[in-house]
């Protein structure tokens, strides 16, 4: 074997036993984690990788910086052959790729490779000009992400001056055609005598060797570990409930409950902080971090990354059993644990799959229900939800009033054969603001002659607040009291006009044993009434703008029903900058709307100020909670100019005579 094959040889096999022992003791602290979720639907999470890493679809939720990092993606697996033929002709002088090597495919990849090295190149220099000349407010500026880039610089430019000193060497003459881009680069080398050829091709070569050597050891080190986790983060993505952990199956046998110190996540969760790129794509769509509180999603994760990564060395290497430190106060403001609305927009941003929200709720479970330290305002919520089955503190006797002089059949007083329930939901009972929308819905209820019931003062409320807020035994026995009454009375399909209730009945109880239940939500329910030609409207041109819940766009995927209910009212529909699943939050959810905000601007007050500035007169809502607190920020705005309408509200004012 040749000088420089050995040498070679013996770097590449120092370089493997570095990159062997990070990966062994990466999986090593995964062990230390709890057990996470059962790994099932394979075929999902196949369809999902492939849509995901392979074909890079969340990237493009913004276009430009997605393709940018789609090139270099799709640059690397491309390239990566041509690093294969390099190692190997290292190794082996005259090393091809076996199948591929001499094949009619050969010359194709070729050129595949040749024009992704300039497609990669191009992406770095727009990599680098948004970092250094646009400045974009969300990329931190590390040495590590410049090193990375220089690095990945320096490939394409070693990869292009060698394919092209190679060709001026006839060493690959009969591919010229297949290499355009190198081709071009070898004119630059035209009367170069073939000593110096070599010289640039051998030097381009072990530059090009030693970078991608570099690369191979710096990775699993640097802030750029997701490049080799990412992929396993997106396959092992939690498929159960959106937005909340695990129910919690036996409280009595559990001593702990959420989640204390790190050893208290899952493994699941540590692939999570291994796996963030620092992109600032959560961060920057986190309505708490852009109305100027203490949240910011990614510096919540990195700040776990790094204390994981601190402690995990005491649990592997040390040699007396570790004092385990206490996440809040210690690594995580307890500010920034109720500064969440559980909104999920940073893990729709997210492009590698990480769930932000289930690991702020678990950290809430630990503060509630094992040190009792919350928020005051919320406390309230606790505890009239406790002593009244609703937060807001009101007789469970008079659930009924908001339609005692409604035609408006109450369940138990039925003959049984009610095809819908209508389970209205606390703000629709008790909230002056919201009994409208419930009275309005009945309205369309009644004119389309459905078959339905309430459950009138049997009805609590569905747990989600008490879940959110991180009282997990509460949300549970409120679920489990409803589930028994639907039981109760052979509920098979269930309609809501709030999202929240929405969600938590259709995706956190079918896990607390309710099963073969249809739920649907008003503005699936009313848009389908339309199609069926069950209700005939009345054309209204007024100009609104449509607010997408949260709880509706981004945990339920529910988007286009509402807008089509708009479009057939023939209202002028003006969009926000932010709609669908990347609207804004409103600020109510997570148990937030018995919070008041006292750092920076309010929620609710920016969101006003966006859907005011579209110039509609409606401000339109699909949701109790959005609609309380855009009425308080139209309230603060002082305009008395734009309504607050709930799509109920704005059909049944719409109804054919």
């Amino acid at each position: 074997m040749e000088l420089y094959s050995l040498i070679f040889l013996g770097a590449f096999i120092f370089v493997l036993g570095i990159l062997v022992w990070r990966v062994v003791e990466l999986l090593r602290i995964l062990k230390l984690g709890k057990p996470a979720f059962p790994i099932r639907e394979i075929p999902k999470r196949i369809y999902i990788f492939i849509v995901n890493v392979l074909g890079q679809k969340k990237l493009f939720g913004e276009k430009k910086p997605g393709l940018m990092h789609a090139l270099f993606f799709w640059g690397f697996i491309v390239i990566g052959f041509d690093t294969i033929t390099i190692f190997g002709s290292l190794l082996f002088p005259g090393f091809v790729l076996p199948v591929i090597g001499n094949s009619i495919a050969y010359p194709y990849l070729l050129f595949l490779e040749d024009l992704f090295a300039v497609f990669v190149l191009g992406a770095i220099i727009y990599a680098l000009t948004r970092r250094l000349i646009l400045h974009v407010p969300r990329l931190l500026n590390s040495k590590e992400a410049l090193l990375i880039l220089i690095m990945i610089l320096t490939l394409m430019i070693t990869k292009l001056l060698m394919d092209g000193a190679r060709l001026d060497l006839n060493e690959m003459s009969n591919y010229k055609h297949y290499l355009p881009f190198s081709y071009a680069v070898g004119l630059t080398f035209k009367g170069l005598s073939p000593t110096y050829l070599t010289y640039i091709k051998n030097t381009a070569i072990a530059i090009h060797v030693f970078i991608l050597l570099s690369f191979i050891v710096y990775v699993p080190y640097s802030k750029h570990l997701h490049i080799m986790t990412a992929p396993f983060n997106v396959f092992f993505t939690d498929l159960s409930t959106k937005g909340v952990p695990p129910p919690i199956k036996d409280f009595e046998k559990q001593e702990k409950f959420g989640v204390e110190t790190i050893r208290d996540f899952t493994w699941k969760d540590y692939l999570d902080m291994y796996t963030c790129t620092e992109c600032g794509r959560c961060t920057y769509n986190c309505p708490a971090f852009l109305t100027g509180k203490e949240l910011s999603p990614r510096e919540f994760i990195l700040d776990l990354k790094h204390h994981l990564f601190i402690e995990s060395k005491k649990y592997l290497y040390g040699k007396e059993t570790p004092t385990e430190v206490k996440l809040i106060d210690n690594v995580i403001k307890e500010e920034i644990i109720w500064d969440c609305t559980t909104c999920r927009a940073c893990e729709n941003a997210c492009p590698v799959f990480i769930q932000h929200v289930p690991k702020i709720i678990k950290m809430r479970q630990n503060l509630v229900m094992m040190e009792g330290k919350l928020p005051s305002s919320m406390q309230t919520a606790l505890q009239n939800l406790e002593a009244n089955y609703n937060p807001w503190g009101i007789s469970s006797e008079d659930r009924e009033q908001w339609c005692k002089d409604l035609d408006v059949k109450i369940m138990n007083k039925t003959d049984g054969k009610v095809e819908y329930l209508y389970f209205v939901g606390c703000a629709g009972s008790f909230d002056p603001r919201a009994k409208n929308i419930a009275r309005s819905f009945v309205k369309i209820l009644n004119e389309a002659k459905v078959n339905y019931a309430i459950l009138g003062n049997e009805e609590k409320c569905t747990g989600d607040p008490a879940k959110r807020i991180g009282n997990e035994f509460l949300a549970e026995q409120l679920a489990n009291d409803n589930i028994t009454t639907f039981k109760k009375y052979n509920v098979k399909k269930i309609i809501t006009t709030c999202p929240h209730c929405y969600n938590s009945i259709k995706n956190d109880y079918p896990s607390l044993g309710l099963e073969n239940v249809e739920v649907i939500h008003h503005t699936d329910f009313i848009n389908n009434l339309i199609k069926e030609d069950k209700i005939k409207l009345k054309a209204n041109k007024e100009k609104v703008t449509f607010h997408d819940s949260c709880y509706l766009a981004r945990y339920n995927d529910i988007t286009e029903s509402p807008r089509e209910v708009i479009h057939e009212v023939g209202l002028d529909l003006k969009e926000m900058p932010r709609n669908g699943k990347n609207a804004m939050c409103c600020g109510a959810g997570g148990g937030k709307l018995w919070f008041e905000e006292k750092k920076g601007t309010r929620i609710n007050v920016a969101r006003t100020e966006e859907a005011i500035s579209t110039g509609a007169n409606t401000i339109v809502s699909a949701c109790p909670y959005c609609t309380i607190m855009f009425e308080d920020g139209i309230n603060a705005s002082k305009n008395d100019n734009v309504k607050v309408k709930d799509l109920a509200e704005i059909v049944a004012e719409n109804l054919a005579d």
